[in-house]
C-alpha cells in the first residue's frame, strides 16, 4: 500500500523540479539568449547537479523546446479559461492579443531557437493544438454571422499566424510603443479585413 504513495511522491517532486528547470531556463533565455545559454549555468542556478539537469532533459534543444512548449500550453489555458459565453469573435481577439505580447516579449529578450527546436515534434503536435483551437473559434466565429464566410478559415489562421513571427522590438524600441498598444492596433487592422462590413 505504501509503495504507489512512495511512487506518486516521487513524481510529484521531479515535476516540481522540472518546473523549477523551466523556470529558470526562462529567465536564462530572457537574459542571455539561446546561444549563450549554457546548461551548466542553468544547473547552478536551479542548484542541482549538471547530471540531474541531464535526467529531465536530454539537450539544450530539448530544454528550450519544452520552455517554448509550455507557453502555447499555457496560452491554450488562457483560450479555454476564457468565458464561452463570450462571442468566438471576441475570445479570438483576446487570444491574439495575449499571444503577440508574449511572442513580443520572446523577441525583445533575444529568445530566438534553432530550427532544430522548431521541428521537433513536440512542438510541432503542441502548435497544431493550438491552431486548431485557433481555427475552431474562427468557424464559431464564422457561424455567429461575425467573419466572412467567404474567406477560408486555414487561409486566415495561416494569415493570423505571421502575427506571431514578426520581429516586434523595432516598434517598442523606435516608436516607443507598448506592448498593449502594438497588440491592440495590429489585432484591429487584422480583424477588420475578416470581419463582415455590416459588422464594424
Amino acid at each position: 500500500m505504501s509503495q504507489p504513495v512512495s511512487q506518486s511522491l516521487k513524481e510529484r517532486q521531479r515535476q516540481v523540479r522540472a518546473d523549477a528547470i523551466l523556470d529558470a531556463a526562462r529567465e536564462l533565455l530572457e537574459e542571455q539568449g539561446y546561444a549563450a545559454m549554457s546548461m551548466d549555468d542553468l544547473a547552478s542556478r536551479v542548484g542541482i547537479s549538471k547530471a540531474t539537469l541531464y535526467q529531465h532533459f536530454a539537450s539544450k534543444d530539448e530544454l528550450a523546446m519544452q520552455v517554448i512548449r509550455r507557453g502555447m500550453q499555457r496560452g491554450l489555458e488562457e483560450m479555454a479559461a476564457d468565458d464561452p459565453a463570450l462571442p468566438a469573435l471576441t475570445r479570438l481577439e483576446r487570444t491574439l492579443k495575449r499571444g503577440i505580447r508574449r511572442r513580443a516579449t520572446l523577441w525583445t529578450t533575444r529568445i530566438t531557437l534553432p530550427a532544430s527546436v522548431m521541428r521537433h515534434p513536440l512542438y510541432c503536435e503542441q502548435r497544431a493544438r493550438m491552431m486548431e483551437a485557433i481555427s475552431s473559434l474562427v468557424e464559431e466565429a464564422k457561424a455567429q454571422g461575425d467573419i466572412r464566410a467567404d474567406l477560408g478559415t486555414p487561409l486566415i489562421v495561416h494569415a493570423l499566424q505571421s502575427l506571431f513571427r514578426a520581429d516586434y522590438e523595432s516598434l517598442m524600441t523606435s516608436n516607443r510603443l507598448t506592448l498593449d498598444q502594438i497588440s491592440e492596433q495590429l489585432v484591429a487592422i487584422v480583424l477588420q479585413g475578416i470581419q463582415i462590413k455590416e459588422k464594424l
